[in-house]
C-alpha cells in the first residue's frame, strides 16, 4: 500500500530537472542527441520544512520508514492535484531552538507504477 506525504514544504523549495540523453559525437564537431528513456526528465524536489517538535519526528520517522528506497505519493503545489511518486533518499535535520527544526529533503521523482 502506497503512503502519502502530507506536509507542506516552505516557499525556499526548488525544482530541478537534469534530462537523460544519449550523445553521440561525430567528426567536424557534428553530433547527434536523444532522451535516454521514456521517463528522461523527472522531477528532483529540494524541499525545505520549518516544523515543531512534533511534526519534526512524525516526518523523520516517514522518512525512515521509506529507507530511501520505498516510494510515496506527493503533491507539489505547481502539480495541483497530481499526486506523483517520489523517493527521499537524503534528508538532514537542524535544530533552531524553542522546539523548532529546519528539515532539507531531497524528493527524486519515481517513474515507476502510475
Amino acid at each position: 500500500m502506497t503512503t502519502t506525504f502530507t506536509y507542506s514544504p516552505t516557499i525556499a523549495s526548488q525544482k530541478q530537472h537534469h534530462p537523460k540523453v544519449k550523445k553521440i559525437q561525430f567528426g567536424n564537431g557534428y553530433y547527434q542527441i536523444v532522451g535516454d528513456g521514456i521517463n528522461s526528465n523527472m522531477e528532483k524536489w529540494s524541499l525545505s520544512f520549518t516544523v515543531d517538535d512534533t511534526d519534526k519526528q512524525a516526518i523523520e520517522d516517514f522518512f525512515n520508514t521509506a529507507s530511501g528506497y520505498t516510494y510515496f505519493n506527493w503533491t507539489s503545489d505547481e502539480n495541483g492535484a497530481t499526486q506523483k511518486q517520489y523517493i527521499c533518499n537524503q534528508w538532514n535535520i537542524q535544530p533552531l531552538g524553542a522546539n523548532n527544526y529546519n528539515i532539507n529533503a531531497t524528493f527524486d521523482e519515481f517513474p515507476g507504477l502510475t
